[in-house]
Formats: C-alpha cells, structure tokens, sequence
C-alpha cells in the first residue's frame, strides 16, 4: 500500500511513486484568540487572514487550493512544518547531485563548486528560517 501523500500514475507505475503536495508557500502563525492565550497553539496553511478578521492563518488560498493544519505546538514546529516543501526541495537537488565516480565529461569541476556552494547556502538559509533568524 503506498503512503498516503504520494500518487502513482499509471503510465509509470514501475517508477518510483512521485509525491504530490499542495503547493506552497505554506505560512504559519497565530491569530489573535490564539495570541491571548499565551500558549503555544499555531496554524500551517496558505493564506493570511485581514487583522480585521482577526488574523491568523487560513487554509485557502484564492487559487483554491485548500490545506490547514491547527493545532498545540511549538513555534518550531509550526515554522519547520510550514518549511517542509523546501527542505524536500534542498534533499531533492542534494539527491540528484553527482558523485565524483558518476561524473563523465558533464560538469567541470567550476561548475560542480558553484553548484555546491548554492546549495550550502540554500542549507544555511533554511537552517536560519528554521531557527527563526529571519522571517
């Protein structure tokens, strides 16, 4: 039985399954009830609610696209669940990368230097965000 969040299309159902998620960027958040509490309760979703509206995050998007997750948790947790599409991201470009033996004459050694350092950087990146260092 596959995961639940992956999708098997019939025309390459030898492959490996190919994941579908809800694209992003996902957000996460409090509204102004969850505020006062002063506990950690957090939203992951889509959108942003008006301040009028009290704020908060929503789960739909004006694309249509629906996914809300709401709940008792840490900030942490909130920011790295709202993360999770680039941190596949990064773990997919890392993945696909090359090994020295798998090189042939694609990529000069410049080229694979650039490529790495723009991918330590995305991995610091994320690491601050994660961290919270930067919004």
């Amino acid at each position: 039985m596959n995961a639940p969040f992956t999708q098997i299309r019939p025309e390459a159902e030898a492959e490996t399954p190919t994941p579908v998620f809800t694209p992003g960027p996902w957000l996460y958040g409090q509204n102004d009830f969850q505020k006062e509490l002063n506990r950690p309760q957090f939203e992951v979703g889509l959108a942003v609610f008006p301040k009028s509206c009290g704020g908060g995050i929503s789960g739909l998007r004006e694309d249509g696209e629906y996914m809300l997750l709401s709940g008792r948790c840490r900030e942490g947790d909130a920011r790295l669940m709202a993360m999770a599409l680039e941190l596949y991201g990064l773990a997919d470009q890392l993945a696909e990368m090359k090994t020295d033996e798998e090189f042939e004459d694609g990529m000069s050694g410049d080229d694979a230097v650039e490529t790495l350092g723009s991918l330590i950087t995305l991995a610091r990146q994320l690491r601050a965000k994660a961290r919270g260092e930067q919004a």
